[in-house]
């Protein structure tokens, strides 16, 4: 039985794990096209992508998605930062318009920070996930990544592309603003996608819970909700790290309320 827990000031359960050696499944794509605008892009100041690959391409019955990795196309190494990277299971395979963005309350987040891209090991860019994703071995899968860098590179510092069955790629860009999930606002169709590369670990021992809703507040009090992973999943959800004896917690499987006194 695997305990979670939370800091005091997230209701978001933060689940500790033994580091994993991934499993890097073979590449989908082999294109040797090339595009600055994605996975994110190094000539403007800020984008958006969304990319769908599906179940059959993944290659496996279900897994933990614990990394993934792309083709760089450059002699010269950068640092992108500030790089934020989502995922989602999903039904369709290809984009209808250029605002079928998959929605923000569809993706998890599962990282954030700097990528380095050189042209070492085979020219792959690995980004290793903050919080790994469980792909349940039927959706397809989109790669979301948002690009909050506020600088650029130069439209040399390119990826290999291949191309897809359909649209299969929606991507936005600009000198501006930074984008938000929630409303990232019109973007462009493609069918050149990335070559990527998906790592898989071991199913976690404790699973992250989602659509947590916060129910109830008041003073002294707030209760929260939020769809298991399984129907025999007890997992512990604790309201501080340490749940001392000014928080009293009780467990009903899917739904908890959280008391001071």
């Amino acid at each position: 039985q695997s305990i979670c827990s939370s800091t005091t000031n997230s209701a978001t359960p933060v689940c500790v794990t033994t580091p994993i050696e991934p499993n890097c499944g073979p590449i989908v794509g082999n294109g040797t096209n090339s595009t600055y605008l994605i996975p994110f892009n190094t000539f403007y100041n800020y984008s958006y992508s969304q990319q769908i690959y599906t179940a059959s391409e993944l290659g496996v019955s279900a897994g933990t998605i614990v990394a993934l990795a792309f083709h760089y196309f450059y002699s010269t190494p950068i640092t992108q930062n500030n790089i934020t990277v989502y995922m989602a299971n999903v039904s369709q395979s290809n984009f209808t318009s250029t605002s079928d963005w998959i929605p923000a309350s569809e993706l998890t987040q599962v990282f954030h920070g700097n990528v380095y891209c050189s042209n070492v090991d085979s020219n792959l860019v690995t980004i290793d996930f903050n919080e790994a994703f469980e792909w349940d071995g039927h959706s397809n899968v989109v790669v979301a990544i948002v690009n909050d860098r506020g600088s650029y590179e130069g439209s040399e510092e390119r990826f290999y592309t291949h191309t897809s069955s359909g649209n299969t790629v929606l991507y936005a860009y600009n000198d501006n603003n930074a984008y938000s999930i929630q409303a990232p606002g019109a973007g462009t169709l493609s069918a050149e996608r990335n070559n990527m590369k998906f790592c898989f670990g071991p199913e976690p021992t404790c699973y992250r819970p989602t659509h947590l809703t916060i129910l109830n507040t008041s003073d002294v009090s707030a209760s929260f909700s939020w769809q298991r992973h399984s129907s025999t999943d007890n997992s512990f959800f604790i309201g501080t790290s340490s749940c001392d004896s000014r928080v009293f917690c009780r467990l009903y499987h899917d739904f908890i309320t959280i008391s001071h006194y």
